[in-house]
């Protein structure tokens, strides 16, 4: 086992890429662009219609490449857009019918996948994993904005 943080480090940005090549590899095999699928990937998780904006909030893209996907899915007819309440300019993205055959052969399996995965865990470990991980990433945000300005 690695030693040194440094050595630690590189494991750990080592794994970080392997998890994004997963995704990112899944999707492409899957004939879909990796935002969209994350799209679709976030409006079936939250098991509700996601506005752009809890997007770019909550999964850390940037608002054209959450546009950019967005029309995309609605060009294929796999999400519907409306407006919401808050009289601003933000839209409700939805499953339509057609999303929602698509996410049944491309997107629920990917999470079936990562429930099994974890399930390999127990739940000690799972919870164990997520509260590094989380303070890791908090203290590496704090650190980084100092010297991103």
């Amino acid at each position: 086992m690695a030693k040194t943080v440094g050595e630690q480090m590189a494991i750990i940005n080592s794994l970080h890429k392997r998890h994004e090549t997963i995704y990112r590899d899944y999707a492409a095999k899957m004939g879909i662009s990796e935002m969209c699928f994350w799209i679709l990937y976030a409006i079936c998780s939250y098991k509700r219609p996601i506005t752009q904006y809890e997007l770019v909030r909550d999964w850390g893209y940037s608002k054209q490449t959450v546009n950019s996907a967005a029309m995309k899915l609605l060009e294929e007819g796999y999400i519907s857009a409306s407006e919401t309440n808050s009289g601003r300019r933000k839209k409700y993205l939805e499953m339509t019918e057609a999303g929602e055959k698509f996410a049944e052969t491309v997107v629920y399996p990917m999470i079936f996948a990562e429930r099994a995965s974890l399930n390999f865990l127990s739940v000690e470990e799972r919870d164990f994993f997520i509260d590094v991980y989380t303070k890791q990433m908090d203290f590496l945000e704090r650190t980084v904005a100092p010297i991103s300005k």
